[in-house]
C-alpha cells in the first residue's frame, strides 16, 4: 500500500501535497458543518442522534425520511435502515444492532410490567 501512495505522489512535490490534503480538510469541515446545520432543521431526538454506529450524513438521511425518534427507528426492519442510510454504508448485521438497541426501552417497559403483575 505504502509502495502504491509512493508512485501516486511521485510527481507531487510537498507543497502540493499539503495543499491536497488542506483542501480535503477543508472540504470536509464545510460539508459536516451544513450536514450539522440540516440534522437541526430535521429535529431528530437526542437518543437518535446519540445512536451508536449512524454517522451524521445518516443521521440527515433518517431526519429526511421522517425517522426522528427512538421509537421512528425502533419500527424500521433492517432492509428499511439499509435503504434509508446507504445499502453500502451499513451490513445486515449492523442495521440489526442498531435496531435492537433502539427497541431496548420497549422491552425494559415490557419487564417492568410483568414485574409488577408478578408482584400482584
Amino acid at each position: 500500500m505504502l509502495l502504491e501512495v509512493d508512485v501516486l505522489l511521485k510527481g507531487f512535490d510537498e507543497d502540493i501535497a499539503t495543499e491536497l490534503q488542506r483542501r480535503g480538510r477543508e472540504f470536509i469541515e464545510k460539508r459536516d458543518a451544513d450536514l450539522a446545520a440540516r440534522l437541526a432543521e430535521l429535529g431528530l431526538s437526542e437518543e437518535v442522534r446519540e445512536t451508536e454506529g449512524l454517522t451524521l450524513p445518516m443521521l440527515v438521511a433518517l431526519g429526511e425520511k421522517g425517522v426522528k425518534t427512538r421509537d421512528d427507528l425502533a419500527d424500521l426492519a433492517s432492509d428499511e435502515l439499509r435503504e434509508i442510510v446507504g445499502e453500502s454504508a451499513m451490513d445486515n448485521d449492523t442495521a440489526n444492532g442498531i435496531i435492537m438497541k433502539a427497541r431496548e426501552h420497549w422491552f425494559a417497559a415490557e419487564d417492568a410490567a410483568a414485574a409488577d403483575v408478578a408482584k400482584a
